[in-house]
């Protein structure tokens, strides 16, 4: 019984974290694409395309890899048991 018990929190806490990861990495990719539309309207068009393609990194990794890849297959395999 314990195993299966450890199992169970195992398996939560890694869709849990996939969860985080998803949110926090958008949260992120969002942040750093409004710093750059700032930064873009303030005339500072170097800091902006770097705000801008940190903003596309991290969006494709929030949504792509942890969210896509990563969080909906754990999701879909839960709701299906």
């Amino acid at each position: 019984m314990p195993e299966h018990l450890f199992d169970v929190v195992w398996a939560f806490g890694a869709w849990l974290l996939s969860a985080v990861g998803t949110v926090g990495l958008t949260g992120l990719g969002v942040y750093f694409e409004h710093v750059g539309q700032v930064e873009f309207a303030a005339g500072h068009t170097e800091y902006a395309a770097v705000h801008f393609v940190l903003g596309l990194l991290a969006l494709v990794w929030g949504l792509y890899l942890c969210g896509y890849e990563v969080f909906l297959p754990k999701t879909r395999a839960y709701l299906t048991k």
